[in-house]
């Protein structure tokens, strides 16, 4: 890491800011991964399936 090699205030505080950024992206990520799933397979999500009438 960063503030391993650099031993500094500022990179222990940028290497906190990376982290973080990193975790909210891969929770975002989780997130769009369960709507995607929610909205492809609506059963699977206890949702009912919504279908065009014609």
């Amino acid at each position: 890491m960063l503030s391993s090699v650099l031993k500094s205030d500022k990179a222990i505080q940028t290497n906190m800011r990376i982290m973080r950024i990193f975790t909210k992206v891969r929770q975002m990520l989780l997130d769009t991964t369960e709507i995607k799933v929610d909205i492809l397979h609506p059963e699977a999500s206890g949702q009912k399936e919504i279908r065009e009438s014609r």
